[in-house]
Order: structure tokens, then C-alpha cells, then sequence
């Protein structure tokens, strides 16, 4: 359930990253056209950082605000945006041209409102920790820009199991509380946010905006071991995924998305919105097509046993335990479906002797 007791906006399961944008989205006029899309498809979030994108040679940080900015101006849409940046990385020289002092929040802030042409944002982040500075002053310039109105919520990205409960106890304390949190997860990468994030998201009831729900592209199936890695930006990122145990979550994810008629990025997409502790996921896109398909995985309704059957997946991968639940082991040797613990008590009972996905039966 998403929390907007901050906004009277609505906020939508699918928010828009911006990281692409004059990097892999390489002109304003395609930027200009996926920001159409997604508020045509019903989207209200959009994600940015004052850093965007300053990897790219030749820029400095800022673009990705600043396309935003004239957006909003020539499409007057600002009151039905809810604008999500985050502040910490290097936007000028000299020491305290980076960071989380209060020195550095307070001008990146004002240069974050004149790039996006707008009074406000209503969710600020802190896009990492910064250890040169005490969390104390972090929280306090925060609260000091909610006092003036400039910000309606904050929170943080990539934090530690312990900067992010020191931050939390802190922000108590002086009235300045973290209430979202910016985190990887996806259906190969889940173990660290569960074991060590969720615990603190649930006690004190964090909005979690889920990115890289794709992991970078390699939960769209578009990559396979018989297919070379095309050559783009992601190309090293995306061979470092292409471990045997993925591949095989692709292959199920595969099964699933014949079933319900759907791309294999929709049911990524549709697994993570089922998680009840999910509040929305950011999807970054290099196109208006991708936009569209990836939004509608909103209407995908995954019925509960391909959820857990997902969730059991995800769970073995991450163990890299790979034989067959059909034969008394953790999955089909075919397809890799992986059963329930009732599933399994049915197989032992004999009345499930077929893989209830593939209907491969053992010799």
C-alpha cells in the first residue's frame, strides 16, 4: 500500500527513471516523447538525481532535471507530477562540492528547483551516504527545507543495514524522519534488501521504490548464451548476469509469460508489484515502445502459486541448488519449476507426479 498521506497527487505503482536520459536516450526530443508516454499511460512519479547524467563525456550533471524542467513547462502538468531527486554526488569542484553537509544540501537544492523550474519537490533523497558527515546535519538541513514547505518528504538510497538505522533512530529523535527508500531488488538480485533492509522497512513502515526491477535489462529475455551481448552501455553489466542459475529464471519466467499472454519483462515487473511491501518500482527505458509494454505489467494478476513458485525460484537461485523437487529435489529438470512445500507433500503422496508446468514426468 503506497503511503501519500504527503502529496494530494496520485501516485502511480510504475514511476519514470530519468538516468537515461542524453545517455542512452540520446536526444531531448526522444526524452520528451517517453515523459508523454508515461503520463499518457497513466503515470505521476518521476525519478531523477541532480547528478544525472554527469558519466556521460561532455556533460556535468543536471541534464536529466533540466529536461524535466522544460517538460513540465511547455506541458503545465507540474500539480499533477510528483518529482523525486536526489542529492549527494560531485556537482561542483571544491570540497564541499559534493556530499551531504548542510552546505552542499542547501545550493544543490536551490540549483535542483531552478534546473526543474519548479518551488518544490515532493520527495528529496539522499542518492548515498555520506561518512564525512554527521547524520545529525544531513537531517536537519532536511527538516529545515520541510519547514519552509520546498520539501514534503525525504529519504535515502543505498544506505547500509546500519546508516539506514542510525538515520532512522536520528531522524526520531529531531523530527526529520526518512519515510521512502530508494532500493535494488528484482527477482535475481533479492537477498541483500531482504535480509538486511526489510526488517528495518517493516518496523518503521517504509515506502520502498523498488529500482532496477529489470536488472538492467536482463529480465526482458532479451538475452540469451546462444545470442551475443549487443554492444551498447549495459553490455558488461548485462554478461556479468549471465550465470547459468539466471538463465534458468529466464526460462521460467519464459513459461509464465505464455500462460498469461505477456512479455517476460511484465511478469518481472507484475512479481515485484505483488510484494506487499513494494510500493512502486523505477523503470528507466530507452523507448516509447519499451515504456508502454513495461507499464501495463500493472494489469498483469499473477495468481498466487506462480508467485510463490517465483519466490521458491528466486529463493534456490540464490542458493545455486538446481535439481528436482519431482524427483524428492528442488526442481524440474526441464523447466526448473520449483514446488511448494505442499507440492511437495503431494508429489511424496503421489498424487502430483507431473511437472504442473511443463507436465514433464520422471522415467
Amino acid at each position: 500500500m503506497i503511503d501519500t498521506s504527503f502529496t494530494n497527487k496520485e501516485f502511480s505503482k510504475m514511476i519514470l527513471g530519468t538516468m537515461q536520459f542524453l545517455w542512452t536516450v540520446t536526444t531531448e526530443k526522444e526524452a520528451y516523447a517517453i515523459l508523454d508516454a508515461y503520463v499518457d499511460a497513466g503515470g505521476t512519479v518521476i525519478d531523477t538525481a541532480d547528478m544525472y547524467t554527469n558519466w556521460v563525456p561532455g556533460l556535468h550533471g543536471g541534464e536529466a532535471e533540466t529536461i524535466i524542467g522544460k517538460w513540465m513547462k511547455r506541458r503545465k502538468n507540474r500539480d499533477k507530477i510528483i518529482l523525486i531527486s536526489k542529492v549527494r554526488g560531485r556537482m561542483w569542484e571544491g570540497k564541499e562540492g559534493e556530499g551531504l553537509s548542510r552546505q552542499h544540501i542547501m545550493k544543490a537544492f536551490e540549483q535542483s528547483l531552478k534546473r526543474l523550474q519548479t518551488e518544490y519537490l515532493d520527495v528529496y533523497l539522499s542518492h548515498w551516504s555520506d561518512k564525512e558527515t554527521p547524520i545529525q546535519e544531513t537531517l536537519l538541513a532536511y527538516r529545515e527545507l520541510m519547514d519552509e514547505g520546498e520539501v514534503r518528504s525525504i529519504g535515502c538510497s543505498n544506505y547500509t543495514k546500519e546508516e539506514l538505522q542510525e538515520a532512522l533512530k536520528v531522524g526520531r529523535t529531531i523530527g526529520a524522519n526518512y519515510t521512502h527508500i530508494e532500493a535494488y531488488y528484482n527477482l535475481i538480485d533479492q537477498e541483500n534488501f531482504e535480509q538486511s533492509i526489510l526488517p528495518l522497512v517493516k518496523e518503521y513502515n517504509l515506502q520502498v521504490l523498488a529500482y532496477g526491477p529489470l536488472a538492467g535489462g536482463f529480465l526482458t529475455g532479451d538475452y540469451r548464451k546462444d545470442k551475443p551481448v549487443p554492444k551498447n552501455a549495459r553490455a558488461e553489466f548485462i554478461k556479468e548476469k549471465m550465470t547459468n542459475e539466471n538463465l534458468h529464471v529466464i526460462s521460467i519466467l519464459e513459461i509464465l509469460a505464455k500462460k498469461y499472454e505477456a512479455t517476460i519483462a511484465q511478469i518481472s515487473l507484475a512479481w515485484l508489484l505483488h510484494k506487499p511491501y513494494i510500493a512502486a518500482a523505477i523503470i528507466g527505458t530507452d523507448t516509447v515502445k519499451q515504456l508502454q509494454e513495461n507499464m501495463q505489467a500493472i494489469d498483469v494478476r499473477l495468481e498466487q502459486e506462480d508467485v510463490k513458485k517465483l519466490n521458491n525460484l528466486s529463493v534456490d537461485n540464490q542458493q545455486e541448488n538446481k535439481t528436482c523437487k519431482i524427483c524428492y529435489r528442488i526442481a524440474c529438470k526441464k523447466c526448473g519449476w520449483v514446488a511448494t512445500e505442499d507440492e511437495v507433500l503431494q508429489i511424496q503422496q503421489g498424487k502430483l507426479t507431473a511437472c504442473p508446468m511443463c507436465g514433464w514426468k520422471p522415467k
